[in-house]
């Protein structure tokens, strides 16, 4: 593959917010994208061009003293261009949407520990390079906490997929049949990090 990717970016910061964007544009020569032979078997190859572009947000606010939120936005497009067998198709598994939502709280009376809510967010795609079905996206919540001992040690748990949600972490289809990689029940972590 041979790349050209141009982007652009501003920050602007305030009292207690900072806001960022970014806009992005790639164009990729012989574009390496998997097929299916006869048999169903993948197998991959250069393809031709593709275009990718794109912006991404993110928004930080300082809501009170001990409670923040961070809230980031990525629109992309993902497209062949003139492809032989795809024609401008939109790129399997590759959503326009995607998104996060961070909220913090470090409260006042406890200020070695950090307590985190978040919501992670992935639009519809299409499974399949000739776009005849997509699939619905998803979005879990997770929580985290976070306590620091000391500036180099601190232990932490977290929770993911709170509400134990039943989604595919990756969708695709090939010649009618649908193929869905089931993504992480709610499962349980705590540990120690220690930074030198």
């Amino acid at each position: 593959e041979t790349t050209n990717t141009y982007e652009v970016g501003v920050k602007k910061e305030y009292e207690k917010a900072y806001i960022e964007s970014n806009v992005y544009f790639m164009n990729i020569k012989d574009t390496i994208a998997s097929k299916k032979d006869s048999f169903g078997d993948s197998y991959y190859l250069n393809a031709g061009k593709s275009e990718h572009k794109g912006v991404e947000l993110t928004l930080f606010s300082n809501l009170t003293d001990d409670i923040s939120s961070k809230v980031a936005y990525s629109y992309s497009k993902h497209n062949f261009v003139n492809d032989d067998t795809f024609n401008d198709n939109e790129m399997a598994e590759a959503p326009n949407h995607t998104g996060n939502f961070r909220l913090f709280y470090n409260p006042y009376f406890m200020k070695k520990l950090t307590l985190m809510g978040e919501i992670q967010y992935v639009g519809d795609y299409y499974m399949d390079n000739e776009n005849t079905k997509k699939y619905s996206g998803y979005e879990i919540g997770n929580i985290k906490g976070t306590y620091n001992l000391s500036k180099s040690f601190s232990v932490f748990g977290k929770v993911t997929n709170v509400t134990d949600k039943e989604y595919a972490s990756n969708a695709s289809r090939s010649y009618s049949t649908d193929s869905y990689s089931p993504g992480d029940s709610r499962a349980y972590y705590t540990g120690i990090s220690y930074k030198f």
